[in-house]
């Protein structure tokens, strides 16, 4: 018995230490990829924009500059503010926060273009989910998402939620390929990105299985996050 209660110990010390470098790793990489959005996304923008300026500055001493020049200029920086909301929305959704899960996810939904995208839920809109799963979800839903719409090229995607035996199941139904648990693991291990290692940190914090389906009929990914109604 005793020697059971050690290893008992041992491993809820294990699980520990797995958590904690998981949140560790999770910190890490959020901090990378803030540095790499702002440098790949936001950087070049803002430094066209300048130039514009400079542009503009120069036609109006030359007296060429029009009407049409500062319209053009109004849409590019409506485009740069966009990104940054996007930028900002994707690092730190407090939309989550404020308005829930399912929320959250039909706005992000509903800012899809090109995409046929939908989502259907079960789940009772009165029960909530804890903001440090629901904003940890949220970035996994929407991270597999961006995937497999950069990397598989998908033009449909549907979410459902439900809630069965004190789980909250995540299904993602695509047209791409799709991929196994194992393919999944080799991607994370050759991505030169920080995404899918995030993607794994963050369903080890919250204590979440990923299941992966590849089928030419029905690719499929379910999200298993357990929760309590207490």
């Amino acid at each position: 018995m005793i020697k059971k209660d050690n290893e008992l110990k041992l491993a809820i010390k294990n699980r520990e230490l797995a958590v904690l470098r998981a949140v560790i790793e999770t910190q890490s990489s959020e901090r990378e990829k803030i540095a790499n959005n702002l440098h790949d996304e936001v950087g070049p923008l803002l430094s066209t924009m300048k130039l514009r300026f400079f542009q503009n500055q120069k036609d109006f001493k030359e007296g060429t500059i029009t009407n049409e020049n500062f319209k053009a200029d109004r849409a590019f920086l409506d485009t740069i503010i966009q990104i940054v909301r996007k930028v900002s929305h994707d690092l730190s959704p407090s939309f989550v926060t404020k308005f829930g899960l399912i929320k959250a996810i039909e706005n992000f939904i509903n800012d899809m273009e090109g995409i046929d995208a939908s989502y259907e839920s079960t789940v009772d809109e009165a029960f909530e989910v804890p903001s440090y799963i629901s904003g940890n979800l949220y970035y996994i839903i929407t991270e597999l998402i961006n995937n497999l719409i950069k990397h598989e090229q998908i033009s449909k995607f549907s979410i459902h939620f439900d809630f069965v035996d004190k789980q909250l199941i995540t299904s993602i139904n695509h047209d791409g390929v799709g991929y196994s648990n194992e393919d999944f693991d080799i991607f994370e291990k050759n991505s030169k990105g920080l995404g899918l290692s995030s993607i794994k940190s963050r369903a080890v914090v919250i204590g979440a299985e990923l299941k992966f389906r590849k089928n030419s009929g029905s690719p499929k990914i379910e999200i298993l996050t357990p929760l309590t109604t207490e």
